[in-house]
């Protein structure tokens, strides 16, 4: 679908937007209030409110102007209608652009192959920065006609509003999946009206799939970060491997090690993410470059130890630091003898030096482990 057929589908939606004190908005008036708005200018946002959001990129889309997200206007001039100033939790300040032409396609591909319609609800509680979020969540509601509900997150009410809304598509990030499963209200969650039940980013929670599946729902791997949009899936059957490719006109290479991204035939994207390549079922994603550190001459990617910790369903999360030697940090009721144990029975290069239980490890505003947080002992 080209832009202008996309956006006049937008003009003609159907859908509804409802936010978080239960107020309807027809997308149908938040396009024309937009296009009243419309401006080539290149303006900076804050605004957490998902509904003004949409008016603002929309404003800016129809007007050929900018839209720069986060707290400081770049020095640099934004390429595309949708810019921000910050890579997600890390907060590093760096310029990320897109063009609408980005979002498009995943907005499609998740109203098509998703089976996104008139009859859908997508329930959504995550920043509309968030990429995956946007382009297979609002666009792709607004588009198809569905119905999208905004909420603010709290883990103890997830399960009670997929109750309450009985939502056909969602999607919840590792961390927030993370906090949301260890509340008592979602052991009696039901999810059989759910037909996708994404978990976007690099790494999943082990026993998402399980969990998911155990209660009706369909659950699906999404690759994406802040500075692309979802462009592959989980390969069927398995969280590890991101072998479909979901985004139509997406690629993807490993370059020494690390997987390269592109869409639409733009510039190769480094991801900055460590992967193996199964010849059948594609890259398995190891960890992150940029958490890599040299231990005896050696690189240690922290992730590969983690990952095998939290197979056990005693461990909810593992952290390996380097300090005078390696060690691993963890919350759960498992022993440390348990977590010896199965490293030793993978194999693994090196052995933690200290396993040490703790009650909480640090954590971004987003749910996800800080490595440069301090961990109380």
């Amino acid at each position: 679908m080209k832009r202008q057929q996309f956006l006049d589908n937008l003009f003609d939606s159907t859908a509804v937007f409802v936010d978080w004190d239960e107020q309807e908005y027809d997308v149908r008036d938040l396009m024309d209030k937009a296009y009243k708005n419309k401006h080539n200018e290149v303006r900076l946002t804050e605004n957490p409110n998902q509904i003004e959001y949409f008016v603002e990129l929309m404003s800016a889309v129809l007007g050929g102007g900018y839209l720069v997200r986060g707290k400081n206007m770049p020095k640099e001039t934004p390429k595309g209608t949708y810019s921000s100033t910050t890579s997600g939790s890390t907060g590093v300040p760096k310029l990320i652009s897109h063009n609408i032409e980005n979002f498009i396609a995943p907005a499609i591909a998740q109203a098509t192959i998703e089976v996104m319609d008139e009859s859908s609800t997508f329930y959504q509680c995550l920043p509309t920065a968030t990429n995956a979020v946007f382009s297979v969540g609002m666009l792709s509601g607004a588009v198809s006609g569905a119905r999208v509900v905004f909420k603010k997150f709290n883990p103890y009410q997830i399960a009670n509003d997929y109750m309450k809304y009985r939502p056909t598509h969602t999607t919840l990030v590792p961390g927030m999946y993370d906090m949301v499963r260890k509340t008592k209200e979602w052991n009696k969650v039901d999810l059989r009206q759910m037909k996708y039940f994404l978990g976007g980013a690099n790494f999943m929670i082990p026993g998402f799939f399980d969990d998911i599946k155990s209660k009706g729902g369909r659950p699906v791997h999404g690759y994406g970060t802040t500075e692309m949009p979802a462009i592959m899936c989980a390969y069927p059957g398995s969280q590890d491997h991101l072998g479909h490719v979901w985004y139509p006109g997406a690629e993807w290479k490993a370059v020494d090690g690390e997987l390269w991204c592109r869409w639409d035939h733009m510039d190769w994207w480094q991801s900055g993410d460590l992967v193996e390549v199964d010849p059948v079922h594609g890259p398995k994603l190891l960890g992150r470059k940029d958490n890599q550190f040299k231990y005896k001459d050696f690189k240690v990617v922290p992730e590969s130890f983690e990952l095998i910790a939290k197979e056990l369903d005693t461990v909810n999360e593992a952290l390996l630091k380097l300090e005078d030697h390696l060690v691993m940090y963890y919350e759960g009721e498992a022993n440390p003898s348990d977590i010896e144990d199965i490293l030793k029975s993978r194999n693994t290069c090196f052995m933690p030096k200290k396993i040490i239980k703790v009650e909480s490890l640090p954590r971004t505003a987003l749910g996800k482990l800080s490595r440069k947080g301090a961990i109380t002992v």
